[in-house]
Formats: C-alpha cells, structure tokens, sequence
C-alpha cells in the first residue's frame, strides 16, 4: 500500500511515451490483482456468514456498510465473487487472459448452458461442453470487450456445439 501511494505521486513527466504506456498496462495489471483478492475477502466472508452475523440483508449492503460503496459498485464487487469462484477464471485474471467484468461474464454464460444438453440430442460429453465454451469464451476475451462478449455468451452453444444450439433453444421455449 506505501508503494503504491508513493508510486501513485510520483512525476511522470519524465516517463517516455513507451514507458507511460508500459506503466499503466502494469497499473491495470496491479488492479485486476487486487479485484480478484477483494473478490476473495469477499467471498470468504460471504461463507462465513459475516454479512448476516452484522445486520445486513445481501453481502452488497454489507459491502456498503463495511466499505462506503455506492450500490452499483457494491453489487458488482458481490457478482465478482461468486464468478471468480468458477474453477480457472481467477488464474485467468491473474495472467491477464481477462479482466474481472470479463470474468464475470463467462462465469454467466457457464452458468446459463443447460443441465440437461445429454437429453437433448443422444450421447454429449456435459464436461466437454462447459470446457470448451470457457476455452472459446477466454480466449474470445483477449478480443472483446465485457459487453461483447457477453453478446458471443448468449450465443455460445452456436459457436461451440451448432448441432445442439437449435435443440437447446426448442427445449427452451
């Protein structure tokens, strides 16, 4: 935290138009770091029941409370949580192969691919689906923006299993 405040009120007129640039990358870097272990403090106090435990009806209002966080902000720091707890998107955010919204966006679009896909069209590997729309959605975000991919996401299963989209979207409706 020191360095940081001192690396924060450092000049920078001296920085080269590189060197600026290569700064901030690493400044965006430090901050997704630090999203994913607020996104963990979070969590584990989320499982500790500590926002019940002081009051408070959602782990959101605790972090309100607890933070002085306007809601917007307070529900997203939740959301992240619970999608950085989808096996590999932290490490994926740690590398810098996404960031946290973009996370958050492909732990949504894992969660909404249907249970039952086996039931749908004979004999499909659930396992293989799910790993292969992360694979396509993680490797989408070295590309895309949160807001477009969130657009792929809804369309996953067409770009990774065309023979089920239709099928899906049927039993859907």
């Amino acid at each position: 935290g020191d360095d940081a405040a001192v690396l924060a009120a450092a000049p920078l007129w001296q920085l080269t138009d590189a060197d600026l640039t290569d700064a901030l990358r690493l400044a965006r870097q430090a901050e997704q770091a630090l999203l994913v272990l607020q996104a963990r403090l979070v969590h584990q106090g989320a499982t500790r029941g500590i926002p019940r435990s002081q009051g408070h009806r959602s782990t959101a209002g605790w972090l309100r409370s607890s933070l002085l966080l306007d809601p917007q902000p307070a529900r997203d720091l939740a959301a992240h949580a619970t999608a950085l707890q989808h096996p590999n998107l932290q490490q994926v955010v740690l590398n810098g192969h996404a960031d946290v919204r973009q996370a958050a966006v492909i732990a949504s679009t894992l969660d909404a691919i249907p249970d039952n896909l086996a039931t749908l069209d004979g004999p499909i590997n659930q396992a293989q689906i799910l790993h292969d729309a992360e694979t396509a959605m993680i490797d989408l975000a070295r590309q895309l923006p949160a807001y477009q991919l969130r657009r792929v996401g809804e369309r996953i299963l067409n770009h990774i299993a065309p023979e089920l989209a239709d099928h899906a979207d049927h039993a859907a409706l």
